[in-house]
Parts: structure tokens; sequence; C-alpha cells
């Protein structure tokens, strides 16, 4: 009877095994996604615009890839009013965040469109209040396979003339203080990319 047990267990523990080639993959595409209305202030009402499009051509961490077809692009992005009395950060979700192109899985995951070219995703964001926002990718790569024969870890930043992180100056105090602080700008250099921006 103990010999079946252990073999029962060994089963079930194959079985439930996620994929290693995805969780373990060391292949990193890393992409700058834009932010339309990249000024520190905007006002209340106004529609932030971040979009990413998969460039044709990519340097990988191995090689450069000519992409020719599309499988999945998938990252992980969450938009954040700053809550300093509670000490939280509220996310914005639909219908205050919607696409044009791409869709989501969840809040938290956004995937390209993967029909014809340009393979991207469109986000739209309203914020219904005044306050400090945050918009980060969050720092576990997401997915990316192309070709049909290649599969990596996709790595999202923000290409804008300035991401104000001043701003995250005035909220880290009230969300561990330096840890805080140190930990955002050790994201954004590891390539995950943040952004603050105010409601007025």
């Amino acid at each position: 009877m103990k010999y079946k047990l252990i073999f029962f267990l060994t089963i079930i523990l194959i079985s439930c095994d996620p994929d290693k080639k995805d969780i373990f993959n060391t292949e990193i595409v890393k992409v700058n996604a834009t932010i339309e209305r990249n000024t520190e202030t905007i006002n209340l009402g106004d529609t932030i615009v971040i979009s990413l499009k998969i460039p044709d051509t990519l340097t990988t961490s191995s090689n450069i890839k000519i992409v020719e077809s599309l499988q999945r692009g998938q990252f992980g992005m969450t938009i954040n009013k700053m809550d300093t009395l509670t000490r939280i950060g509220k996310a914005l979700k639909p219908p205050f965040i919607w696409l044009q192109k791409g869709s989501m899985e969840g809040n938290l995951s956004f995937v390209c469109n993967n029909d014809q070219k340009p393979y991207s995703t469109i986000v739209y964001c309203k914020p219904q209040e005044k306050g400090l926002y945050y918009i980060e990718i969050i720092n576990q790569a997401g997915q990316f396979k192309i070709n049909n024969n290649y599969d990596a870890r996709l790595v999202v930043n923000f290409n804008v003339p300035n991401k104000h992180i001043n701003i995250l100056s005035i909220i880290s105090p009230f969300f561990g203080g330096q840890l805080f602080y140190d930990g955002i700008l050790q994201k954004d250099a590891d390539g995950f990319g943040v952004y603050f921006f105010r409601v007025t």
C-alpha cells in the first residue's frame, strides 16, 4: 500500500508540473511602449494612451530575429492611483481602462493582437479622480512567441522623455520609504517600465 501511495503521488506531481521550458526560458526580448500625453500633469477627464508595437526586427538576448508571425505577445501592467492616506495603490480597471487593439486577460495581463501587422496593443486610461498615479510593468517577464519556433520572455519598458521620478520622491515615504524608492529604480533599470503622473 505504501508503494502504491508513493507511485500515485509521483504521478500527480508529474502531471501537475508546469512547462519548464516556459518557466526557465533564458531568452529575453526587450521592447518599448510609448505614452501619449506624457506631461507630468494632465487634467481630469483627459485620456492617456499607452501603445506597444512589436518591431519587425528584434534584438533578442542571443541574436536578431525577423518577426514573420506572432503567436503570443503578453505582458503584465497596472495603473494605480496612489492613496497616501491608506498607503495603498488603487488599481484602475475597466471601464476606466479599455483597448483599441489587443486584448486583456483579467485586469493585469495585456496581449498584443496577432492576426495582422502591426502586432500591437493600445491601452486607453481615463482617470476619474485627481491625485498621483503610477504605471508599472509587472516585473515578471511576459510571454513571447514568434514564427512558430521561437519562445522568449517579454520585458517592456516605456520610451518617454521623462518618467517623472520626482513624483516617486513624494509617494515613497508612504509606501516603505527608501526601500520602495530604490526598488522602483532597480525595477526600471532592469527594463520593467515605470511612469508617474498627476491628475489635476
